[in-house]
Formats: C-alpha cells, structure tokens, sequence
C-alpha cells in the first residue's frame, strides 16, 4: 500500500501566478514557506525557512489567484508529485518538486493572512491583513463546556460528611 499525502501551513512568498493552458485548464502557481524554530546547543535561537513550490488547478486556482496575496497565511492539503524535463542550455535533466494542492483554506476572519481583497471583519479591517497591518484584536469571553458546566452545578450540591470516619467503618 502506497500514501502520498501532505497538509502544510505556511506563509505565500510571491503572489499567485495564474495560466490558462491551451486546453482550457487553468493552473496557479506560488510558492510557500514554512519556518521552525529551536534553540542550538549554546542556547542560541535559530530560525530555518524551508519553501515550497504549490501548484492548483481549475477553480481552486482561479479562487487562489483572486484572494491569495505575498504574505498570505494557508492551510494546504494535498500531494507531492517531481516531474523533470531536459534544461535547453545545459542539457542536463532537472527536476522539480512540488505540492499539487487538493483543498485549501484561507484564514477566519480577524486571523492575519495577507490579501488585500478578502472579506471585510465588522471594524472594516481586511480580515486577511498581513502581520505588518494594524488589526482589531476582538476579546471573546471563554465558553463553557457542557460537561464544565454541569460538574460546577452539581459541586454546590453536594453534602461532604462533617464528621471523620473510624478504622472500623471502612469496609475492607
């Protein structure tokens, strides 16, 4: 059995790029990085970014190319796929890696993403602003659960004994 799959969260590096193919297909393309962070062994902090070529097709690519901007922040879902051709002037074959996107979402409104074009959150803030652009930070009170709700109706139920239990009242 074989799996060839991927789900990747990244920030765009270059707007969309969108192509119509003699066909009729349509095919977008950018690239994305995703970046990690640690500590190195003298407690140095290091940051590597790793980019990632992604390619859409159809109606996912023409959604893309119309709100996806440098800088925005997506969620991808899909698969790696390398094709290679023969490079005109060396003649030497190249190969290229890429993630073939299948599903892809754009970040909720408030979260910061980059387009310039997304939909507007209610103080009239693109909710796909990048990390340099000034955001409403919303505060929301925390909801509680049901089961944390039913636990803090039932604990002032409760009747505790008042009185110590003796050696010989434990039954084992």
């Amino acid at each position: 059995m074989n799996y060839n799959k991927i789900v990747i969260l990244g920030r765009v590096g270059r707007d969309p790029e969108l192509k119509a193919l003699p066909n009729g297909n349509k095919v977008c393309t950018f690239s994305l990085a995703t970046s990690r962070t640690w500590k190195d062994n003298n407690g140095s902090k290091q940051e590597e970014t790793e980019w990632h070529n992604v390619v859409f097709w159809n109606k996912p690519a023409e959604i893309i190319a119309q709100y996806v901007k440098k800088g925005s922040l997506l969620l991808i879902d899909g698969h790696l796929q390398t094709r290679s051709w023969d490079d005109k002037e060396t003649g030497k074959k190249v190969y290229r890696t890429e993630i073939i996107g299948e599903t892809v979402q754009l970040p909720p409104k408030g979260i910061s993403g980059g387009s310039n074009e997304g939909p507007q959150d209610e103080g009239g803030l693109n909710a796909f602003d990048g990390p340099d652009k000034p955001t409403a930070k919303k505060e929301y009170p925390k909801k509680k659960s049901a089961l944390q709700e039913k636990v803090e109706s039932v604990q002032g139920n409760i009747d505790y004994p008042s009185d110590e239990l003796s050696a010989e009242e434990i039954p084992f």
